[in-house]
């Protein structure tokens, strides 16, 4: 294993870099790095042979640091021992992880509550680490850690192992700048069983794993456990039933469970082996589960095993501590199989024999994993993958090498994993990845394309309303002509009038009087609501066919959203609807759907209490499986209420509070006042059931049922005085919580599908619509599967201009195929890798780790990347999810031609005409027939170089783009940016354009979906494309037409004008209503929100922000959507303005980061004129006096005018042109700058940065071509990276063109710079014949004179050019008789004139270090070599032919510039060390004059310049005048 040893100071700066294979200098061996996994303690011993020079770099508290798995491990030398040889000395090293250093940190005694990261956060407060990462699992409940006295931070951290379930724990370093010795530290804690990958590499008997021992052992053998509790509770009171979901069956009374299969195998006379266990658990369901989980721990032979094994080098480095593996012998009887983490392991850099692993942790495995019968293991795999249902892209990965290890079939691997593509997830994100920053700005600008803001969509409170009302964007003299405005005219249709009836019925019983009064019943409602009580209610809602504002409404007046609240009486209510215990819990009953599917359930505290019986996933939420119980229960109650009662919600809801009888009570004794009637009343006047009742009575209970009111409501209190039982306002009490959607009163859907319920159709809809909400019991993969089957499908949008061409269609395949290759080459996200891609662009996840040097990429192979662009089109011939996409087995041939239609044939010089955008190319490595047939093109193998036949690559041909045929493909696992290209196809296979492989090995394809998608798409109306002037302009009440529609209303948030994914046209806020429609079709949409907003929770806030900008989306798909930043208050503008102003720091972030990773959603900073100029963060005072609303007309005004300036900079894609040969420009934010002639000299510049004062939003782009003799000036802020640069400084080269994205540096581990920027390259034609320097003999003669006193110089980097003065300083550059001098001294002086004789060396009385007038190509006098660099590249004086592995093309004069010493010194380029080109020896190579130290005698030396090459040479500088 060949590894780099980095040896750091005792202040962690970098000393040496030592390679474990290199025995020139320092020789490493007995070397161990051993890592544990109880602790998480890592160590490192090794012994160095060491001369006496470099001894001191390993003094004890030194550090030694080296990479593994990716990870920077870095040790602190604790001990050394030093043994004297002949002719070296050796010390052994012991160091220690960094963690110990926690051992020099204490805390004082303290208690601290609440979930493992606030624990964390406590307990390293103050010491040099952070919290990494934690378990999602250890933060949903809180723990409590004391320490009684003064204790290390380390021990309190080990101490609370065993408080956080037996976590597991790691000590991670993360490197920020190695060479200056910045680093970050963070400690991570997974849940017990998490560290690690599961691997599940097999250690078999006789293949890698010899002398295995299994020890057995029953000392603490029970077949049954008793269970004591606090103050001494037992489990005798509670009944389990296997029947009804419990583990174990357990009859009250009996106060032990046992397990029949353990007194089965080991029993005392027939008599239960018991052990009493005693818990803290204060209740008898806690205790039970308890005794129950230590009874599976005791009921078996525990067993011991020691376990050798035996890997390769290779195995080594692809295993951590925490990886879980299998280990298999069947010699034994019965025979071992177990699942097994490593638990320590020893890794050897320099003797691969002393590599051992450490196996623990054991677990007994299904009995198959003893047999290696392919179909066995096979049915296995797919047994484990249905089991988990959603499966990582580690998970998948993990199962493939398991697989391949044991020589399964590469086909059948395939074909297996395939068959789950579609159930992967995205991994988490490793521990260290930094959460909280704000994600990156991924947006398109060039796609935004606003003209006009005209046709615009303004939406928000008090600052929108008030552009209505002080007719901002009025345009006079102009009426709308297509605006829908809401009918004006009273609607006398049957619906309209029963509609407002049931307003004002509804309004008799408050309902929505107080749906949002509280933040609790908002936070019921909210995505953030601990419990996720949206996710069942939504999916219970659909499943019984309710109005889920109704249960929610229920939810809240039943249990205020409390899944704990339960009556006294421990018969009565529970949970969150409030379920009768007496009634149902321990009795099976019928849960009966919408649908007519039935099942049985039967509640309990083991599956009814919360956190008593697991999660669920909901729609992809995970959920207390206890809550997603109570909700179903309630809603199969209710929804039998509704049944009864033929959909009349008020009965319902009465019969659900008051019961069936009570309910009948209620009504009989109405029909018995109100009609006369006689009715039966028994239980001494508390009973008056319906089956009792007259024939009279029970028609007349229908008529009254059926009027859908509740005429009876006043009888309800007569009951409760009667009978002393339920609520006599319950119906009130359930709908003042209800929340009005939109108009939509509360409702019910029959079996039919309809609406159900007073009121419950809108004047103006259709209840045929409501059958769409009904519930549909076709899961998704029937669905993909009945659709997988069929050959026809709907294309959206299939239109054309051009018959027989889809050319929207296939527009879709290619902008899909270039956005993927974007997210490589432009913005470095995504890369290719075969072990998690992605099929399905609409599913894009990324995978954690860094691949091919991009970190939690996305990633695609080729077949991927094409099934991604068809699907994206409509199609799905070629895609992973119906069956297509693998080249190498042919099965993407045999989908593409599966039907009639397609095209498949050799591609020529001819037929490469006929190729149309969108089209396929495949690749075989075998010779392509002339007539290629789809068994020969769909042949398995086709990877193989080898192959007679089949393909093993596919690319997506894009069409013609000046001249070039472009292609987009993923193409092998380069680094960036090659892994995945948009490319002209003449390049990829050579370097000079020939098409010679193409037209070998190349295949057009065209898949029958898509020429079926040519032959049917439909020709535009030509007429129709025309521009046409904006149509959607709105009138307020007075008829005034604006610019664009402004809905808002003062107060208003963002929950006002969305609900349950779709958006409310009647908005109302106050009591005063915005009716407002939406217009059919948008330029932009603007969105302001702010301190009104703020009065509910941040989280909820800007969880009904995204919401609303999901609808929006929805509706206006493709349109830019503007999200406004929100200025903050002063202390004279509010009273509570430091908590308001961190509330509106959160929705700026929060939103901000949303914008970034949301497609064509912007984040709008404030107008630069609008804010303070001392304080960017809040408004003029001239324009507000509340801080956020505009104080009157005029500020309105410029409210609307800034805003709309700011929006229509992005028209033009926030695209700047200019035909200028010189530039000195600024580069905005979100701009891109094109320069279309080519330029001579550019400066550009980007905004100042601060710690405090900073956009980490910032990217701009400039495009330019340099001219003969171009100058360039870099910011020294701007680091950058990519074509034709070097240590951060582009040197760029005539007729070339640059393409340069400049973004602000998140990631110091690049460079510190404040900006980071990647470039890219295009070259227009040849080089220019570099010109030769006219006087350089006179600049060798120069140098050669101070060569020619070599022996007067000492090396010492203080000397003359130090000095205004030379002279007067002399006794500070002259020393022990010796001038001092380095080379940058030497080449200031040889650059600014002055030979050895005249230079303040041969002239002691020399005054100045001006440069020599007379010398005409001198420069300035510059004394540092870095600074000299700078000035070489801002002139251009780069020789930018020079070739630097030979040296052959360089010339005599030219400077080396070099960064000898690999340290990023802070300086230009990093720039230290320099040496002039002086001569050509007998052999044709180029010598330089080199100062430098070291050397024998004197400072100068004559060196070949091939031989510098060492010290990392960065360019060559060549005088350009003369």
């Amino acid at each position: 294993m060949n590894k780099n040893l980095y040896i750091f100071d005792n202040n962690k700066k970098l000393l040496k870099l030592i390679n474990t294979t290199n025995t020139n200098n320092i020789k490493v061996y007995d070397d161990t790095y051993t890592s544990e996994l109880l602790t998480g303690a890592e160590t490192y011993t090794a012994s160095f042979k060491v001369s006496y020079q470099d001894q001191p770099i390993f003094l004890e508290g030194n550090y030694i640091g080296f990479y593994w798995q990716d990870n920077f491990k870095l040790m602190q030398i604790k001990k050394t021992t030093s043994i004297e040889h002949i002719d070296d000395v050796t010390i052994t090293v012991y160091a220690e992880f960094i963690g110990i250093e926690l051992y020099n940190s204490y805390v004082d005694k303290f208690v601290a509550d609440g979930t493992a990261t606030k624990l964390l956060e406590t307990i390293l407060m103050d010491t040099n680490y952070k919290v990494g990462y934690v378990s999602p699992s250890l933060d949903q409940e809180a723990f409590r850690v004391e320490a009684t006295e003064v204790t290390s931070v380390y021990s309190v951290i080990q101490n609370t192992t065993s408080i956080l379930y037996e976590c597991e724990w790691q000590f991670r370093t993360v490197p920020v700048d190695i060479k200056r010795g910045k680093f970050n530290f963070f400690v991570d804690c997974f849940a017990n069983g998490e560290r690690g990958t599961k691997r599940y590499k097999r250690f078999e008997s006789d293949r890698n794993s010899y002398g295995m021992k299994r020890t057995g052992d029953i000392t603490n053998f029970c077949s049954g456990i008793i269970p004591v509790g606090k103050n001494g509770i037992t489990i005798s009171d509670v009944k389990w039933e296997v029947e009804q979901g419990d583990p174990t069956d357990k009859p009250l009374g009996q106060n032990y469970i046992f397990d029949e299969k353990a007194h089965e195998m080991l029993n005392n006379g027939g008599k239960y082996v018991l052990m009493k266990y005693k818990s803290d658990a204060d209740d008898i369901y806690t205790l039970i589960h308890e005794g129950y989980a230590k009874l599976k721990e005791l009921n078996k032979t525990k067993f011991s095993y020691e376990i050798p094994v035996y890997m390769t080098e290779r195995d080594y480095e692809e295993i951590d501590v925490g990886d879980t593996n299998y280990v298999v012998s069947n010699k034994f009887n019965p025979p071992i199989q177990l699942e097994a983490r490593i638990t320590e392991f020893n890794i050897s850099f320099t003797d691969r024999s002393k590599n051992s692993v450490t196996l623990g942790n054991y677990k007994q495995i299904r009995s198959k994993l003893k047999s290696l019968n392919k179909d066995d293991i096979v049915n296995d795999v797919v047994d484990i993958i249905k089991k988990h249902g959603k499966l990582t892209a580690s998970d998948l990965l993990a199962i493939r090498n398991y697989l391949n290890q044991l020589g399964i079939d590469k086909k059948l691997i395939d074909k297996l994993i395939k068959q789950y593509t579609d159930k992967v997830v995205p991994d988490p994100i490793k521990p260290g990845d930094d959460t909280d920053k704000i994600s990156e700005d991924t947006e398109d600008y060039r796609a935004i394309n606003i003209q006009k803001i005209d046709n615009g969509l303004w939406i928000g409170d008090s600052r929108i309303h008030d552009c209505i009302k002080y007719k901002c964007g009025e345009i006079k003299g102009k009426t709308p002509t297509t605006q829908p405005q809401p009918d004006k005219k009273e609607d006398s249709s049957k619906t309209a009038k029963q509609y407002k009836a049931a307003v004002d019925y509804y309004a008799g019983f408050g309902l929505g009087k107080w749906s949002d009064k509280y933040s609790d019943v908002r936070n019921m409602r909210s995505k953030s609501n601990h419990w996720k009580i949206y996710a069942p209610v939504e999916y219970y809602s659909k499943k019984f066919g309710l109005d889920p504002q109704l249960v929610y409404a229920m939810i809240y007046a039943e249990s205020s959203a409390n899944p704990y609240d339960a009556t006294k009486d421990p018969a009565g209510a529970y949970g969150l609807m409030q379920c009768e215990r007496g009634t149902y819990f321990n009795k099976k009953m019928k849960i009966k759907y919408l649908d007519g599917k039935v099942e049985y359930f039967t509640p309990s505290y083991s599956n009814m209490k919360p956190k008593s019986c697991g999660t669920k996933r909901i729609n992809g939420v995970t959920v207390d499986k206890a809550i997603c119980n109570q909700i179903m229960v309630g809603c199969n109650e209710m929804r039998a209420r509704l049944e009864d009662y033929h959909f009349n919600i008020f009965a319902a809801l009465c019969g659900y509070n008051f019961g069936i009888g009570g309910f009948q009570w209620v009504v009989m004794h109405y029909i018995k006042d109100r009609y006369k009637l006689n009715i039966v009343v028994t239980n001494n006047g508390k009973s008056a059931l319906l089956y009792k009742q007259s024939a009279a009575v029970k028609k007349k209970y229908w008529e009254v049922i059926d009027t859908m009111q509740a005429p009876w409501k006043n009888y309800r209190q007569k009951y409760k005085q009667v009978t002393g039982w339920g609520t006599p306002t319950n119906i009130e009490c359930y709908l003042r919580w209800y929340k009005v959607v939109d108009g939509q009163l509360p409702y019910c859907i029959d079996s039919k599908g309809k609406k159900r319920g007073y009121g419950a159709i809108k004047p103006g809809t259709s209840n045929k619509s409501a059958e769409a909400t009904a519930v549909s019991t076709e899961d998704s993969t029937t669905r993909a599967a009945s659709v997988k089957n069929a050959p026809t499908w709907s294309i959206s949008d299939n239109t054309t201009t051009k018959k027989g061409v889809a050319e929207n269609v296939r527009k879709k395949i290619v902008n899909k195929a270039r956005e993927i290759c974007d997210l490589h080459q432009k913005y470095k996200k995504a890369t290719y890798y075969a072990g998690a891609c992605i099929y399905d662009d609409s599913k894009r996840h990324r995978v954690s780790g860094t691949i091919n040097g991009i970190k939690n990429p996305y990633c695609y192979v080729c077949s991927s990347l094409s099934s991604c662009a068809y699907l994206y089109a409509g199609l799905r011939s070629v895609t992973a999810k119906y069956g297509g996409a693998n080249c190498s087995y042919g099965t993407l041939v045999k989908s593409a031609c599966k039907y009639s239609g397609y095209t498949l044939k050799k591609l020529t010089s001819t037929t490469i005409n006929e190729l149309l955008p969108g089209d396929l190319i495949m690749l075989s490595n075998a010779t392509v027939p002339s007539s290629v047939t789809v068994s020969w093109a769909s042949k398995s193998g086709g990877s193989s170089k080898y192959a007679s036949g089949g393909t093993h690559h596919v690319v997506v041909y894009c069409g013609k783009v000046n001249g070039k045929r472009m292609i987009a493909h993923a193409s092998a696992p380069y680094k960036w940016p090659r892994a995945i290209r948009y490319e002209d196809m003449s390049i990829t296979y050579s370097s000079r354009g020939s098409m010679t492989h193409w037209y070998t090995h190349g295949i057009i394809l065209r898949p029958w979906d898509l020429a079926r998608a040519d032959k049917e798409a439909k020709v535009k109306n030509q007429s129709a494309t025309k521009p046409t002037p904006p149509k959607d302009i709105v009138d307020d009440d007075e008829g005034t037409t604006y610019e664009v529609t402004f809905k808002g209303l003062n107060s208003a948030a963002p929950k006002d004008f969305v609900e349950g994914g779709k958006l409310i046209t009647d908005i109302t806020v106050n009591g005063v209503t915005d009716k407002t429609p939406y217009p059919k079709t948008v330029s932009h949409v603007m969105l302001a929100f702010g301190v009104p907003a703020l009065g509910d929770n941040v989280d909820n806030v800007v969880e009904d922000y995204q919401s609303l900008i999901k609808a929006l989306l929805k509706k206006y798909p493709k349109k830019p959507i503007f999200v406004c930043e929100e200025a903050r208050l002063r202390s004279s503008q509010s009273g509570n303005y430091e908590q308001m102003n961190a509330a509106i720091d959160s929705l700026n972030n929060m939103m901000l980061d949303y914008c970034n990773k949301t497609r064509y959603v912007i984040f709008l900073r404030k107008p630069k004129d609008m804010c303070d100029t001392t304080d960017k963060y809040y408004w003029l005072s001239s324009l507000t006096t509340d801080g956020y609303r505009m104080k009157d007309k005029a500020s309105t005004q410029t409210y609307y005018k800034e805003y709309k300036k700011k929006i229509l900079y992005f028209g033009d894609g926030a695209e700047w042109e200019s035909n200028s040969a010189t530039s000195n420009k600024m580069l905005d934010s979100q701009r891109v700058y094109t320069y279309n002639k080519p330029l001579t000299k550019l400066q550009f510049r980007v905004p100042a940065t601060s710690s405090t004062n900073y956009n980490d939003s910032y990217y701009a782009r400039i495009v330019f071509t340099a001219a003969k003799g171009f100058k360039l000036i870099q910011p020294d802020t701007v680091y950058l990276e990519g074509v034709d640069c070097k240590n951060g400084v582009l040197l760029p080269k005539a007729d070339t063109t640059y393409i340069v994205s400049v973004y602000y540096n998140p990631d110091t581990t690049i460079s510190d710079k404040a900006y980071l920027g990647s470039v890219g390259a295009k070259k227009k034609g040849t080089n220019y014949a570099q010109p030769q320097f006219k006087y350089s003999k006179d600049l060798v003669k120069i140098a050669t004179s101070y060569y020619n006193n070599n022996s007067k110089f000492s090396y010492n980097s203080t000397t003359p050019c130090d000095f205004k003065n030379p002279a007067e300083n002399i006794a500070k550059w002259k020393v022990n008789n010796k001038y001092q001098i380095d080379d940058s001294c030497f080449l200031n002086y040889v650059l600014t004139g002055w030979t050895y004789e005249k230079s303040p060396y041969g002239n002691e009385k020399k005054t100045n270090n001006n440069r020599n007038s007379d010398v005409s190509w001198a420069i300035p006098s510059t004394r540092n070599e870095a600074n000299i660099g700078k000035y070489f590249v801002q002139k251009n004086w780069v020789v930018d032919v020079a070739d630097l592995e030979t040296f052959k093309n360089l010339a005599i004069g030219d400077i080396i510039f070099m960064d000898a010493d690999s340290k990023n010194n802070g300086e230009f380029m990093a720039i230290s060390h320099t040496a002039i080109v002086i001569e050509k020896d007998s052999a044709g190579d180029y010598v330089a004059l080199e100062c430098t130290n070291g050397l024998a005698s004197g400072v100068f030396r004559k060196v070949k310049v091939k031989d510098l090459s060492s010290k990392n040479i960065l360019f060559v500088g060549r005088f350009m005048i003369g």
